[in-house]
């Protein structure tokens, strides 16, 4: 800066005291680092206005950009929690089919309750217990067309008989006696009733027990085990294999 001042004083004294050619080169020389100086320090002033305000508007910017990121956000799960909202509603309300368990539980439910099991005795009482109108089918009876085969036979030889000669076994139908009433019945001359055979329950009688026979008097009668109204009912069938005397 001396060399400055020294310029300064030479300009205002015209041509007193000039320096030498030497002197003059230092001057300007210093006057042009002087200037460089200046000139650098003005654009690094500039250019750190500039820079400042560029990062302020950029933190500005990016805080923009961050708030509408945050609001961007927020209104994406306002949206999406109102059509959850709607799907749900929509969901509740479409009726839920029952399960398996469920339809079973509903059936058994409206189904009647079913009948214990009975024994061979209680099956009789029940069936004994009130008159009916309706009849076993004979195609229900396992084994009655093997016992209408034997008694279509009409004779079969039966060993045993007086002197050695044995006795005919023969059957007797009494299917178109039966009324429901009636229940002692006139059979053909025998020595004895060997097997009685009803349609209906029960299908093979017991002697004594479901019915007495009187070889005197050609008759068999049916005791109160057999209920007339159901078992000697019209439309059964009544097969008695007899010996002859």
């Amino acid at each position: 800066m001396d060399y400055l001042n020294r310029l300064e004083k030479v300009i205002e004294k015209g041509t007193q005291d000039i320096p030498s050619r030497e002197e003059m080169l230092r001057i300007f020389s210093a006057l042009v680092s002087a200037i460089q100086t200046l000139k650098d320090d003005f654009l690094k002033s500039n250019y750190d206005h500039v820079l400042n305000n560029l990062r302020s508007e950029r933190t500005s910017i990016g805080r923009d950009v961050e708030n509408a990121k945050i609001q961007f956000k927020k209104d994406m799960e306002q949206r999406e929690r109102k059509w959850e909202q709607k799907i749900q509603d929509a969901i509740d309300m479409i009726p839920i089919p029952p399960t398996q368990t469920e339809v079973a539980d509903e059936v058994l439910r409206k189904l009647p309750p079913p009948e214990l099991a009975q024994n061979g005795d209680e099956i009789v009482e029940k069936i004994n217990e009130e008159a009916t109108d309706k009849k076993i089918k004979k195609s229900r009876i396992e084994g009655i067309e093997e016992l209408e085969k034997i008694a279509q036979a009409k004779v079969i030889y039966a060993g045993g008989g007086s002197g050695g000669g044995g006795r005919f076994v023969k059957s007797y139908d009494l299917s178109s006696s039966l009324n429901g009433s009636t229940k002692t019945f006139t059979l053909p001359a025998f020595y004895q009733v060997l097997s009685v055979h009803l349609s209906s329950f029960p299908n093979i009688l017991r002697p004594t027990t479901d019915y007495t026979t009187s070889s005197s008097a050609s008759t068999i009668t049916f005791t109160s085990e057999i209920a007339a109204a159901t078992s000697l009912a019209s439309g059964q069938t009544l097969l008695v294999m007899y010996s002859e005397p």
